[in-house]
Order: structure tokens, then sequence, then C-alpha cells
């Protein structure tokens, strides 16, 4: 705490990126394709797995909060405008962009000590791209489908490909994660540019959203999300079957975590007057497959590796607090 009663800067940055809704919680679909990945090491990798998990969390959570904080700053008059407080904004313009090169160096840093050249290229693409969408001349997200794609692919390639490259699973896994994470991405970003509709239309921000409408992107919204629970479907039972012992409880998990999905939609939606827009934006299904996919399937892949592995039973931690404080912040959800 400062003199003034205030936190000091250092404590809200800390708070914002690491425990924060717009932090190190961005990368949670990082964590079923690294549950995949581990899943399927040889016992000669097994002695280090811990070490090659921890690498590459910090190794991608360096490159999520640079692309974050790259964003604010690119974004801070606009946010100032809509009455938005960013940490990173606090600071000069000089120093912010010095602590955000400094943020990707380390990450890019690991990769070259710790990775492939391949998985160093993957990891170098992510970032060109993933600053591509917030930074001038480029600036995709005011350029509408590009700037969903290109965020949809460049956490497609730092979430699936990157880890990819440090295990060398099959080469089966990413060929079905990859759509997976890329679909995810689009529906959330393509959510959020509806959600963000009426002040981009105003300030001529050429979000994919304001180009199409709001009816037609509500329409796209609905398909898009059908499609990805389908896709999301066939990935967990494809996932679920690697496990025979495991399988059945994994499959009656998720199935629970539907039926909870729609009573709890359902629920919601009769107070309408205090339901997120979550709820109101997107099907059931797609909300439920969501939790099932990426949230309760790594949980049990780590509980499974923690089981037979004890050394593992520190990652299993660390992802169950960071999927359990994102679904907390979920059920809470307001958009900021």
């Amino acid at each position: 705490m400062t003199f003034h009663g205030h936190p000091s800067l250092a404590f809200v940055a800390f708070r914002e990126s690491v425990l924060g809704k717009r932090g190190l919680i961005k990368l949670n679909l990082l964590w079923l394709p690294m549950a995949v990945y581990l899943s399927f090491f040889t016992p000669e990798k097994d002695q280090g797995a811990i070490l090659i998990f921890f690498s590459v969390f910090l190794s991608i959570g360096c490159w999520a909060l640079g692309n974050i904080l790259a964003n604010d700053l690119c974004d801070s008059r606009i946010d100032l405008e809509a009455g938005k407080k960013r940490w990173i904004c606090a600071l000069s313009p000089q120093v912010g962009g010095a602590v955000v090169v400094l943020i990707f160096a380390l990450g890019l840093g690991i990769q070259i000590f710790g990775a492939s050249w391949p998985g160093f290229a993957a990891y170098a693409g992510a970032t060109a791209i993933g600053l591509g969408y917030s930074l001038k001349p480029l600036r995709f997200k005011e350029r509408g489908v590009w700037g969903v794609l290109a965020y949809s692919l460049a956490c497609a390639l730092a979430y699936v490909l990157v880890p990819y490259f440090w295990m060398r699973s099959a080469p089966i896994w990413p060929v079905i994660l990859f759509p997976v994470v890329l679909l995810d991405k689009w529906v959330n970003l393509h959510f959020h540019n509806i959600l963000d509709y009426d002040a981009d239309s105003a300030r001529g921000i050429d979000t994919l959203a304001v180009r199409s409408g709001q009816a037609r992107s509500r329409k796209w919204l609905t398909i898009l999300s059908l499609v990805s629970s389908i896709i999301f479907v066939i990935a967990f039972v494809l996932i679920a079957r690697q496990f025979p012992h495991w399988f059945i409880p994994i499959c009656g998990l998720g199935a629970t975590v539907l039926a909870a999905a729609f009573v709890f939609v359902q629920a919601a939606k009769s107070r309408s007057s205090d339901s997120s827009s979550l709820v109101q934006e997107l099907p059931w299904f797609y909300l439920g497959m969501t939790l099932a996919l990426f949230r309760l399937l790594p949980v049990m892949l780590f509980l499974r590796l923690a089981l037979n592995n004890n050394r593992m039973w520190i990652p299993c931690v660390v992802v169950s607090a960071f999927l359990g404080l994102e679904s907390l912040y979920n059920l809470r959800y307001r958009y900021e």
C-alpha cells in the first residue's frame, strides 16, 4: 500500500495480471493441449514433465500478458473515454512499451533455450500475429473478419503448436486441438465484438460485428456456437477414449456438466434482468461444452497424471486453481 492509502501500481499490476479477469487466466485454453500432450509422454520424458509444464506455462503466460498489455497501450485513449482503467496506461508510453518488450523477450528467451526451432517459429508467429491484431499499420482488430481470424490463429499457434513442439506427442493431437482452440477463440471474440457494437460503431472501429450489423452478427454467433459445440463433443469423446479406465467417469461428469449448464441457463434466463450477457448471447449447449472440454477434461487428465506420478500434483493444483477462478468469474460474468 502507498502512504495515501491506495494500492501501489505494482500491487494493482499483480492483481490484474495474475489474478484478474484480464491476466494469466486468459491462457486457460492452454491446459487442454498440455494435459493431452503430457498424458502421452514416454517414461524418459516423464522425468522432466514438471520443468516442461512450468516452462511452457511461463513462456505462454508472457505471450498472453504481452498481447493484453500491448492492446491496452494501443487502446489507451479509447479505454479512457469508456471509463476503463488499465494499470499499464498509468506509465509513460515509453516505459509501458519497454515493459511489454521485456515480457515478450522473456517468453522468447524461454523458447530459445528450451524448445525446438519449430516451437520457436510457432511462438514467433503467434507473437507477430498477436501484435498485428493491435498495432498499426496492420491493426487487424479494425479490419472486419481479419481481426477475428488473426486473434484466433495467434491463440491456436500459441496454445496448441508451441507446447506440442516441447513434448512431441502424436501428430493427431494438434490436428484435433488446433481447430478446437481456434473456433472457441473465434466465438469468444465475435461475442465480445457484439457487446462492443455500439461503442465501436460510434467510434468508427470497423470490427466484424460493425461490418455485419447486430442482427446478422448474432445469427452468425449462434451458428458458429452450434458448429463449435459439435466439434467439441467429437474432440471430447476422442480424447476420453484414450483412457479406457477413465472413459465412463469422464463422460459421466461431462454429461452432468451439460445438464447443469442447461438448468443454470434456463434459471438465469427466467431472471433476465440480472442474467449475464454470456447467458443472453450464447446457447446453453455451447456454454456447457466449453465447461466440459476446456475446464473439466483438463482437470480430470491432470488428476490422472498426478495419481500416476506424485510430482504431477503441483501442476494439477495450479491448473485446478486457474480453472476454478475462471469458472467463478464466469458465474458472475460482467464484461469489462
